[in-house]
């Protein structure tokens, strides 16, 4: 099998929206944030060239893949489906385009392959958001077997990937039911309360600690198990080479995904560690009349995350930010110390079973999704014989 460099089998960013296109040109646009391994999710509103993003710039045509050259660890490539308006994606992407003798399909699972992505890895430049160039692109290498084997390739991955991609649906549909379950115990709990409105700048102070030596424990935060230590999950998102600068955190702080508040994306944490600069840390003014575990259940509600995307800023959903100014100003339903103890009891104890539902699903998720890298590597680079 003949392993060749991309620039001799497909082209690179064919074609590209210049400044002097017409403001009223109306088109789809997909940021990084729309495309997934093998997956794009092509959005259902347009919008016109005066209305989009300077980087909305690069024409993708069906058939062609792109592939997201800012953090390429993330491997956020997928094949363009046919759609019913032009297709333009951000200039964060290489718009490949098969040449005669390469299947698209094919090419969209070549670049899947984990050793492509390793290629283009180990030239990213930059530590935060490492990227790569169009020529680095152009340079890497991908196995070109003939058009029959190609073909067979396709043909298997196709069919074993969708028994796949069915299960791992399955399992995103149980988390969603299970988060619903989760929120709507909370929601009961704080409604029944005799709660008053406090301003949140009443709870909690922003904090800003940063780290020195960038060695403490490197935390996690997401909108299913809140903070947790990042060494205990399978977390793909890019870890810089130096995390001094990092925020530092304290056991009981409030920590916030400025970017992703908007999907619940926070908890209070039980570590000592340090997050992304990107998070926002806050404190309780006074932990002795406050618990902890209370407000981790009441910004999970479904009232609350509501509360939070209302009052995030950002055109594209995608991009909404929550930013701290804006939390402190928000009010949050208090109850007495008392209530809010009983509060957090109940709902630990009614979400008990849910919560060790989802730690199991989300490690079934995780086993699937390494299923399906190891068929695509093998199947590419002939390791495994279709």
């Amino acid at each position: 099998m003949t392993v060749t460099p991309l620039r001799y089998v497909c082209t690179v960013n064919d074609e590209t929206l210049p400044a002097s296109t017409d403001s009223n040109y109306e088109f789809t646009y997909c940021d990084v944030t729309s495309v997934q391994t093998g997956h794009v999710k092509i959005p259902e509103t347009t919008t016109t060239f005066s209305q989009a993003p300077s980087r909305a710039r690069r024409i993708a045509r069906p058939g062609d893949v792109v592939y997201a050259t800012i953090r390429p660890n993330l491997k956020a490539t997928a094949l363009v489906p046919q759609v019913e308006t032009p297709l333009i994606v951000s200039t964060a992407f290489a718009v490949l385009r098969p040449k005669e003798g390469l299947l698209p399909k094919y090419l969209a699972y070549a670049v899947q392959d984990g050793t492509f992505e390793q290629q283009l890895s180990r030239s990213a430049v930059g530590v935060s958001y490492p990227a790569i160039d169009e020529q680095t692109v152009k340079a890497a290498r991908i196995p070109v077997p003939d058009m029959e084997s190609q073909r067979r390739i396709v043909e298997f991955l196709d069919a074993e990937l969708e028994q796949i991609d069915a299960l791992t649906a399955e399992q995103e549909r149980l988390v969603s039911l299970l988060i619903e379950r989760r929120a709507a115990v909370a929601e009961e709990l704080v409604s029944r309360a005799d709660s008053k409105e406090v301003r949140n700048r009443g709870i909690f102070r922003h904090v800003d600690r940063k780290s020195k030596t960038g060695e403490e424990e490197l935390l996690s935060v997401s909108h299913i198990t809140g903070v947790t230590p990042r060494s205990e999950k399978n977390v793909t998102m890019f870890e810089a080479e130096s995390k001094i600068g990092y925020n530092l955190v304290e056991p009981g702080e409030l920590v916030i995904n400025t970017m992703w508040a908007w999907m619940g994306a926070l908890g209070v944490s039980d570590f000592e560690g340090i997050v992304s600069p990107s998070y926002d840390i806050f404190e309780f003014i006074d932990r002795g009349e406050s618990c902890p575990e209370y407000f981790d259940m009441l910004y999970r509600t479904d009232r609350y995350i509501g509360l939070m995307k209302a009052h995030s800023r950002g055109i594209w959903e995608s991009r909404l930010r929550l930013y701290p100014d804006v939390f402190l100003s928000l009010t949050s339903p208090v109850p007495s110390l008392k209530a809010q103890q009983q509060i957090a009891h109940e709902y630990r104890v009614k979400c008990a079973e849910t919560d060790e539902l989802l730690l199991k699903v989300q490690s079934l998720t995780s086993l699937l999704e390494e299923r399906k890298q190891a068929l695509i590597t093998a199947a590419v680079t002939g390791e495994l014989e279709v």
